[in-house]
């Protein structure tokens, strides 16, 4: 008998790397939180002031995220309606709440049981599931990028002050990065040559056949801007209850990544992230860093309460139907 110790396999080896990675983005998201909560407490007086809205913004807020969350119910009925999963508009919104509601819990619960809930009602394979998502996040990148865009002409036409120059290296990476991807084809596979491949094979399959359907692609665009320019009107609803004049060219950089920020898994529905970033590029732009964190704030504590309310629910009919 060999005592000679076995050598790492590369699932061994990936196993290891995952674990780091998961270990690395917990410290990271700690950090995030604990950085945001420090910078709170720091400016809890400005906080609390902020906080106290008149109910009519807090009713024009409220009515701004439902208009949202219909946006966002439409592009996922569009999506999975080329795949062939007729899927309601409702029924996208209660998949959209219930996903928003579990990414705010650990090891991002909401992609799980979406995936989950597609393939056990409507038989979308998990696979399937991660070729529309992927192009779906690509989708949402070339979005913000084009918003970001339009924010930074809108800046300079309007305050004529230079913009930095990381700014916009970024925002022009934002959104032509996508398109380089979305002309790129992917290989074809074939579906009998194992489970790795044929996972493979059903996510390229997937990706590529959403892909081939520009219009949808272009509708879905046109519906995620429409969803930013909402969400920069929840931003000045905001602004405005707490007697900011907010410029406009400012909003359309910060809705898009305030979104993308809550699409990331960095920390549990990018609490803390989406904000301190907000307050980054209010700050780069020559505004106050308070400026873009509180607004931040302020949206996001109306939203945390209908999250709880509504994605909890949706979160709890999906899981049921799914264990039927």
């Amino acid at each position: 008998m060999s005592l000679t110790p076995k050598e790492p396999t590369i699932k061994d080896n990936r196993q290891i790397s995952k674990k780091w990675f998961q270990i690395f983005k917990n410290i990271f998201a700690i950090i995030v939180l604990f950085g945001f909560g420090y910078y709170l407490w720091e400016h809890k007086d400005e906080l609390y002031k902020s906080l106290d809205v008149s109910l009519w913004h807090l009713v024009s807020i409220i009515l701004l995220i439902f208009i949202s969350w219909f946006l966002g119910g439409i592009q996922a009925t569009v999506t999975y309606r080329v795949s062939n999963i007729n899927i309601s508009v409702m029924e996208g919104i209660m998949l959209t709440l219930a996903g928003s509601f579990g990414n705010h819990l650990p090891m991002r619960v909401g992609t799980i049981i979406r995936a989950n809930y597609l393939k056990e009602i409507h038989g979308l394979r998990y696979a399937h599931f991660g070729g529309i998502m992927g192009i779906r996040t690509l989708l949402t990148i070339l979005a913000t990028g084009i918003s970001g865009i339009i924010g930074l002409l809108i800046i300079s036409f309007t305050s004529y002050q230079s913009i930095p120059w990381d700014i916009v290296l970024f925002f022009l990476l934002l959104t032509f990065a996508p398109m380089l991807l979305l002309v790129f084809t992917i290989p074809k596979f074939d579906h009998n040559q194992g489970v790795l491949l044929k996972f493979v094979a059903g996510f390229a399959n997937s990706f590529e056949e959403l892909k081939q359907k520009p219009q949808v692609c272009t509708f879905i665009v046109i519906l995620l801007l429409i969803q930013y320019i909402v969400l920069a009107l929840r931003f000045i609803v905001a602004a405005d209850s707490v007697g900011i004049d907010i410029p406009v060219g400012l909003l359309f950089l910060m809705a898009p990544l305030a979104a993308l920020m809550s699409y990331t898994a960095l920390t549990p529905g990018g609490i803390g992230l989406r904000e301190m970033l907000m307050g980054y590029i209010s700050f780069k732009l020559g505004y106050t860093f308070a400026l873009g964190t509180f607004i931040g704030a302020i949206d996001r504590a109306v939203l945390l309460v209908m999250m709880a309310i509504f994605g909890g629910w949706s979160f709890l009919v999906v899981w049921l139907r799914c264990r039927k």
